[in-house]
């Protein structure tokens, strides 16, 4: 399952940046992006279709072809789920479904994550990579 996210930059609230969370917690997401941000933008993040946005930083990203992956530390850590997210399971999405849902085809999928080309597999992802920023705290 994957999540429809929304970035809006703080500084041009009129500027929607759309793309998928892959993985959600409570520190923070990682998402894939069409459009380039900076290494510590902030933006304000819709998840899904929760009413409220909340406020996150890249902390790392990782430019790709046809885009960019990005990791985003929440400003505020979530306290609990927001409706329809479940933040204890890991995103498993396949190649085909992500492909789709980004109206992309395998193969360009595929040259976002390093490989070689659609096959069907399931695009790599870290299990281990929740989305924080690695350096623990509240």
């Amino acid at each position: 399952m994957s999540y429809r996210v929304t970035f809006t930059r703080q500084d041009k609230p009129d500027h929607e940046l759309p793309g998928w969370a892959l993985n959600v917690s409570r520190g923070g997401l990682r998402a894939i992006l069409e459009d380039p941000v900076e290494l510590g933008e902030e933006f304000n993040i819709q998840l899904g279709d929760e009413p409220l946005a909340r406020e996150g930083r890249v902390v790392w990203c990782q430019e790709e072809q046809d885009g960019v992956i990005v990791g985003v530390q929440f400003v505020e850590r979530l306290s609990s789920a927001p409706d329809g997210i479940d933040l204890d399971a890991s995103i498993d999405i396949s190649a085909p479904d992500l492909a789709n849902a980004m109206s992309r085809s395998e193969d360009e999928l595929s040259m976002m994550f390093g490989g070689t080309g659609g096959d069907g597999e399931d695009a790599e992802r870290d299990p281990a990579d929740d989305g924080d920023d690695g350096e623990g705290g509240p």
